[in-house]
């Protein structure tokens, strides 16, 4: 197959900002998760002070403290991922391959190369079978009419001889006929297209580059 550079670069660049994205939804779950910690930890402390009657006050200080430093880092790591995400979205939007832009080249350059480079090469091949079948014909009638005084000339000599031998009559067949020739049939072509059946006598050659 054909290297089609437009279609990779407009596959790849749905990529191209994973890590620079990564980077920033690692940094906001990371600050979520810290959030998550310190308050459970938080809520250990109190059901701990609840059923020993101990005074956690100074722990529970804490943590509140941590807490609050981890909720204003994990908003400011959210305000960072959205900002990233809206510089994406930028500079996507400046060099970004659209669809239209895929479908032009396609149509005006692609197609034509692949028609130039791997079309034409299946179309000379047919030519050339084309030929030889059509010249075989000619053959097979060249044949038929160097044979055909002599064949006609025996079919008479034939039908005269037959009075000579009531009930035993003998009956010349043709010396040669289309059946004897390999006919390419519409019902082949559809065969190999669809089931991929070779006619019989065939078989797939592979042609050299």
């Amino acid at each position: 197959m054909i290297k089609w550079k437009l279609y990779e670069d407009y596959e790849n660049q749905k990529h191209r900002f994973d890590d620079f994205k990564e980077k920033y939804i690692k940094n906001e779950a990371s600050a979520s998760k810290r959030v998550t910690d310190l308050t459970s930890q938080l809520e250990s402390l109190i059901k701990q002070e609840l059923s020993g009657c101990e005074d956690l006050s100074t722990d529970k200080k804490k943590l509140r403290k941590q807490i609050e430093e981890a909720e204003k880092e994990y908003e400011a790591a959210t305000k960072e991922r959205q900002h990233a995400f809206n510089y994406v979205c930028e500079q996507e939007s400046i060099d970004k391959i659209s669809i239209r832009d895929l479908v032009l080249d396609f149509r005006d350059n692609y197609r034509h190369k692949v028609r130039e480079e791997e079309l034409s090469p299946v179309i000379e091949r047919m030519l050339r079978g084309k030929e030889e079948f059509y010249n075989a014909i000619v053959d097979y009638q060249e044949l038929r009419a160097k044979y055909s005084e002599i064949e006609s000339e025996i079919k008479n000599l034939c039908y005269k001889d037959n009075d000579n031998y009531p009930g035993a009559h003998i009956s010349l067949g043709e010396l040669f006929s289309l059946s004897d020739l390999p006919i390419v049939t519409d019902r082949e072509v559809y065969n190999l297209q669809k089931n991929g059946e070779w006619p019989k006598g065939t078989s797939r050659v592979i042609a050299e580059k």
